[in-house]
């Protein structure tokens, strides 16, 4: 079975590293000599501008990242607080922007290749690749193809790999302190202020590192420790390196008489150390180069990954490999991405536009700790930002500063990303996510004091899931108040309403149209039944509409109501007084509608509902990840007691046990869940000895199909039938292609 979830395996140490290893690029290997022909003896400054604004933006990534250490990073954030619309253009933005920044440093690394291997052009039909770019997309594809494998086992490489990197820019630098000359600093006082800015804004590129640290904050072993240590630790040790590297090469290069084409860096190595130091400096921007391509691929992946979770992109990109547990999905696209990049061959243009990309994010981010801090009381970051408001406002504004001198081509292709990022949305994501922003919510809740036109624009960006519904079939008046309040208690805890329906069957002798006067002594019993559960959820204050439907079809006709409602969920009862036991239709119809569900589906056993205490057994997929969200949702309005059981084989397995169920608490945000590590391996033992202590057990259907299931009887845990409690079996929507349909088993 294919856990959607990643592994928390990386330390602080690796979480640093690999913020370092990711700067450390082509923006230091390449930029330098570039950013000199345009400003001169200015280029520290350049980088310590740069730098500022990093750690500006770099304080509120540690913030949110402490908040919501999450696959994702930037665009889970920018969902949470400012909601789907703001988070697809976070998303789509990182990721591009990622894989811009990727194909850039891979140009960087086929420059470095070609100290030592000089590669052919090579002719692909109307396409010629330089030996550079012959030399990128041969990189980039190694990059994607080593992302397979995953991060596990590999922390020591990549900690040798940067200290390697580091170690030789610090011989180099060692060598060139006595050779600074802080007149040759300022010798440049003829440069506008917008020329200065132009460059910092090309060379923001060689920051963005550090916010792919909290966008696998899911998989740090203590985020709330490791991620303001290496976010802010590898921002300032980049800086300090930056600006020490780029002060030597002021003061001992003559910029005007460097090409693009020659890295400032390799000048330095070969007038300090000749031939050797040329070749030491350029296994440095080799390993550097590989090292920021490299992990932008794989935060690339992540994003696509969260965005996908969120039903923002195709729910395929969740998909992990089921060997290596990575997105290996997301890899493909975001490889394919980067190849088409890397034909562009402009350096100077891919490393704006990356820039550009990255600085509306984090202009977002900043935005929304501000909202989140304001609006949203479970907002709990154990890291918060000193100064506070003025270090987010700091950080806009500096985003904002460098975007305003970016050329017409960079800004022209960021409009362009943030209109199609909208149009997605409004297209394709609004009708299929249930995420909420905090920023939407406070002004909805507060609309009669809001200006109308925030409050309709709130209203425009809201996602058509967030007006959320139940949907409940009633049967029989001994099971209505306890379906009714089920439903109503996750109602409620979405702002949602309830559909309560009832449908009466009509013998198939007998026309529609004819039904009511022919089952008129079923009348008063259905008014009835529909009058109670009005009542019910007009005592839980939750908006409600009653259906009373006639039909020759009880199963399909309940179907067809939640479809025809549109509802998030199906409530239904299970047992003898049921509608689904009443079924009387042939079992390839309800093989047919069991594994074609309208909507997600909730099935209460018999006549009891007590969720005063709740088991919920914990397994890796989409089923136990709903039973997460229903425990959720009646903690919030019942204050249940809720305890996560997970099953394992033997106490030597009992770790791994543990730490599957503090991920799972995580991912979930079930803080103040108990969790319960069972090492029998039995899984219905275990569920039969934990029942015991409680008055619910909310359990995932076990395989497609719960509703033919139900009628058989041939649900795979007896126990779920044998518990002395009140039992919920949920199931996750899951939509079919047509060739399903058509060639379905």
């Amino acid at each position: 079975m294919t856990r959607n979830e990643l592994a928390a395996d990386l330390r602080t140490r690796a979480a640093a590293t690999i913020g370092i290893g990711t700067m450390l690029g082509a923006g230091i290997f390449v930029l330098p000599a570039i950013v000199g022909g345009q400003i001169g003896s200015l280029v520290p400054l350049a980088f310590l501008l740069a730098g500022v604004i990093a750690f500006c933006n770099a304080l509120t990534v540690s913030e949110l990242g402490t908040a919501m250490p999450t696959a994702g990073g930037s665009y889970h954030w920018t969902n949470r607080a400012l909601g789907p619309l703001f988070g697809s253009i976070s998303g789509i933005g990182d990721w591009v922007g990622l894989a811009i920044a990727s194909a850039f440093y891979t140009l960087g690394f086929g420059r470095y290749l070609g100290v030592f291997l000089s590669l052919p052009p090579l002719e692909l039909g109307v396409v010629t690749l330089s030996g550079t770019q012959l030399g990128a997309v041969l990189a980039g594809s190694a990059f994607v193809g080593l992302n397979y494998l995953g991060r596990r086992g590999i922390g020591w490489a990549q900690t040798a790999i940067v200290a390697t990197i580091v170690g030789i820019l610090i011989i180099f630098i060692l060598d060139g302190l006595t050779a600074i000359r802080p007149a040759a600093l300022v010798a440049e006082t003829s440069i506008r202020p917008s020329s200065l800015l132009s460059a910092t804004a090309l060379v923001y590129v060689s920051y963005l590192g550090y916010g792919k640290i909290a966008t696998m904050g899911e998989e740090l072993q203590t985020p709330e420790r490791s991620i303001p240590i290496a976010v802010l630790g590898s921002v300032v040790v980049v800086a300090v390196l930056y600006v020490l590297l780029t002060a030597i090469a002021v003061s001992v290069l003559d910029f005007s008489a460097l090409s693009g084409e020659t890295p400032a860096v390799l000048a330095i190595a070969d007038l300090a150390f000749g031939a050797t130091g040329v070749a030491l400096m350029a296994i440095a921007g080799l390993l550097a180069t590989a090292s920021s391509a490299n992990f932008s691929v794989l935060s690339a992946s992540r994003i696509t990954f969260a965005m996908g979770r969120q039903r923002l992109v195709g729910s395929w990109l969740t998909k992990l490999h089921p060997r290596f547990g990575t997105p290996y999905r997301s890899l493909q696209v975001t490889g394919v991405l980067i190849v088409g990049l890397i034909l562009f061959d402009d350096i100077v243009l891919l490393a704006l536009t990356a820039s550009a990309y990255h600085l509306v994010v984090y202009g977002l981010l900043n935005v929304g700790l501000v909202v989140l801090r304001r609006t949203d009381d479970s907002y709990a970051p154990s890291f918060t930002v000193p100064l506070y408001p003025l270090s987010p406002v700091a950080g806009v504004v500096g985003s904002l500063a460098l975007l305003a001198v970016m050329p017409a081509p960079v800004l022209l292709a960021t409009g362009a990303m943030i209109v199609a990022s909208v149009v997605w949305y409004l297209e394709y994501g609004k009708d299929r996510t249930n995420e909420e922003g905090a920023l939407s919510r406070h002004i909805l809740r507060r609309s009669s004091t809001m200006p109308d036109s925030a409050v309709a624009a709130a209203e425009r960006a809201r996602p058509e899931r967030a007006a959320y519904s139940v949907m409940v079939s009633l049967s029989n008046p001994r099971t209505e108040g306890d379906l009714m309040a089920l439903a109503c208690n996750v109602a409620a805890a979405n702002d949602g309403m309830v559909h309560a329906v009832h449908v009466v069957q009509v013998p198939d002798q007998v026309p529609l149209d004819r039904g009511p006067e022919q089952l008129d002594r079923f009348d008063d019993q259905s008014e009835s039944l529909l009058e109670a559960a009005e009542a019910d959820a007009n005592n839980y204050d939750v908006p409600v509409e009653t259906h009373l439907i006639y039909s020759h079809r009880t199963v399909e006709e309940v179907f067809d109501a939640a479809s025809i409602l549109d509802v998030d969920l199906l409530v239904s009862g299970w047992g003898q007084s049921s509608w689904i036991q009443q079924s009387t239709r042939p079992d390839g119809i309800l093989d047919e509608l069991a594994h074609d569900l309208p909507c997600d589906i909730l099935v209460l056993r018999g006549d009891r509902f007590d969720p005063e205490r709740i088991v919920v057994p914990t397994s890796d997929d989409e089923n136990s990840a709903m039973c997460a969200a229903i425990a959720a949702d009646l903690g919030e309005t019942i204050d249940s007691a809720l305890t996560l059981l997970h099953v394992v084989d033997g106490e030597s397995q009992r770790p791994g046990g543990e730490r599957f169920l503090a991920d799972w608490i995580n991912t979930h945000d079930l803080e103040g869940a108990t969790p319960l590590v069972d090492t029998r391996g039995d899984v219905e033992a275990a569920i039969a000895a934990a029942t015991a202590d409680h008055t619910t057990l909310l359990i995932g259907a076990t395989e497609r199909g719960l509703l033919s299931r139900l009628v058989r009887r041939s649900l795979v845990f007896d126990i779920v039938e044998e518990a002395d409690c009140s039992v919920i079996i949920a199931e996750r929507k899951q939509d079919r292609g047509v060739v399903h349909r058509l060639f379905r088993r």
